[in-house]
């Protein structure tokens, strides 16, 4: 039997995939929410542990440079006292030989005597040539070397010594080296009394590439490899960006890029930086070179931005890949359910279709149907109860019809023995009528011969004469009236032989 447009069946698949679509539209809703949240807390997590590492990089390998430094500077000191006091005579009559052979002797890089020229300090002898001429006005030192020459403590940022007739400047660039940069730990001394600077250095690209290879660029090498997230991470210096024009100075040496490598910024990367505030830089996505990165700047001490770049697709790969598989196997679980339940609902309705084509059958009048099910709920005792009410309903019938039956065949046999006593009394009606108009006729010749021979007993014969005739119709009426009730009772039997033929073929259209 086909289900009917408002089946159960249709109802119960209708609601299941609507309840699973549901269920799957919130779970993946869910999911997005969970796994954005997820991000911004990897993100957040991951910067953490790059910006306080390469902090603490950057504090540790500047503690140790200015240990480092401040060594090399004592030992500068030391030499460029000897040296005062070994050129003292000369003064800046001393050749550049000789400083070739006492740079020799200290195994230093190089002394240069400075000494004022027309509102400068200028180099004036030298152990190395490009020396000579180098201009303290040129780099901006003039107000320091003038400090030095009169006695007084100069002032320069970032120096690691400076007091009255010293000054140490940490490692820099050296100017005068044309080339590929070089770097040197420059001290200066100014012999009291003297006209002249003495301007000793060492080399210091070891002690450079030791700070890099050491320092936060091998923690920032170290990092990008042990995590395939970061495409990228720097130190930079927002002035330098501000002010681009303080990367082309020596001292003191600033560039854009402190440490690591940050190319091909973007227009808002540049914003970022140039903007001048000390609060949080940003966090934002760009597409960049085809790829979505995520990029954050984190502010630092001593006016320093870390950069870091994530890879996007690298940072949530692993976190779609495992909503997808909790997503599959929630949507594959869902599919079992649906699958168990539309099997077990299926059992069900099909034990309910049993007992609704039972109850058609009733309503067709066929109570031989029974639903053969075998169940120990509520749906077999509603089946037994089903049946029992069939079998019941059918006895009930049974006996009404084996009763119609039976008052059919006594209507049959009234109705036959009303008509066979219609016909009878008829008959007889008509021979009582013929024999008593006849009777009643020689009664009248009777009278009438009487009459003729007593004219006295006239009246009298008149009054017999009427007896007579009221005898005669009386029984007639009589006659009539019985005749009369003898076919009402005939139409009756014939009525209720017509009402017991129509209840049996009413009860022989029922299956019994």
């Amino acid at each position: 039997m086909k289900p009917s447009k408002k089946s159960l069946q249709r109802i119960f698949f209708r609601r299941m995939f609507i309840i699973l679509v549901v269920v799957m539209l919130v779970s993946g809703f869910f999911q997005l929410y969970f796994i954005q949240k997820q991000v911004d807390s990897e993100v957040q997590t991951q910067t953490n542990i790059i910006a306080t590492t390469i902090y603490e990089g950057i504090s540790e390998t500047r503690t140790a440079s200015q240990q480092i430094e401040e060594q090399i500077g004592d030992k500068l000191m030391l030499h460029a006292e000897h040296i005062a006091n070994l050129i003292e005579k000369e003064g800046l009559s001393v050749s550049n030989e000789r400083l070739m052979q006492i740079a020799k002797d200290y195994h230093l890089a190089g002394v240069t005597l400075f000494s004022p020229r027309n509102k400068d300090i200028v180099g004036i002898k030298a152990a190395r040539s490009e020396e000579v001429g180098f201009s303290f006005k040129q780099y901006g030192y003039l107000e320091a070397g003038e400090a030095l020459i009169n006695g007084q403590i100069p002032h320069v940022p970032g120096a690691t010594t400076s007091r009255k007739n010293m000054l140490v400047l940490p490692i820099a660039q050296a100017g005068s080296v044309k080339g590929k940069p070089q770097f040197f730990k420059f001290a200066y001394f100014h012999p009291p009394g003297k006209n002249y600077i003495i301007s000793v250095y060492l080399p210091a690209n070891e002690v450079h590439e030791f700070t890099s290879k050491v320092g936060p660029e091998r923690t920032i090498d170290k990092m990008q490899k042990e995590n395939n997230n970061v495409n990228n991470i720097a130190v930079l210096d927002p002035e330098v960006f501000q002010h681009p024009q303080l990367e082309q100075q020596l001292y003191p040496p600033k560039k854009k890029v402190v440490y690591g490598s940050f190319k091909e910024p973007t227009s808002k990367d540049l914003k970022v930086l140039t903007e001048k505030s000390t609060k949080f830089k940003g966090n934002y996505t760009e597409v960049q070179n085809g790829k979505k990165v995520v990029k954050i700047f984190i502010p630092i001490k001593e006016n320093l931005i870390i950069y870091i770049e994530l890879d996007w697709n690298k940072l949530i790969g692993p976190l779609y890949r495992h909503s997808i598989i909790l997503l599959i196997s929630g949507f594959v679980s869902l599919i079992v359910l649906f699958y168990f339940s539309a099997k077990f609902f299926n059992e069900i309705y099909i034990k309910i279709n049993m007992i609704k084509e039972q109850l058609t059958a009733l309503r067709n009048k066929n109570f031989q149907t029974r639903s053969r099910i075998v169940d120990d709920t509520e749906i077999g005792v509603l089946s037994n109860s089903a049946n029992e009410m069939a079998a019941s309903l059918s006895q009930v019938l049974r006996s009404a019809r084996n009763q119609a039956d039976q008052t059919k065949r006594l209507s049959f046999l009234l109705e036959a023995d009303i008509a066979k006593s219609i016909k009878e009394l008829y008959e007889l009606s008509v021979d009582n009528t013929t024999k008593a108009r006849e009777e009643l006729e020689m009664y009248r010749e009777l009278v009438d011969s009487i009459k003729a021979n007593d004219s006295n007993n006239e009246q009298e014969l008149n009054k017999l004469w009427m007896m007579i005739q009221n005898n005669t119709a009386g029984t007639t009426d009589v006659t009539i009236t019985l005749s009369n009730i003898i076919q009402s009772l005939h139409d009756q039997s014939n009525e209720l032989l017509n009402l017991s033929e129509e209840l049996h073929n009413q009860l022989a259209a029922f299956k019994l």
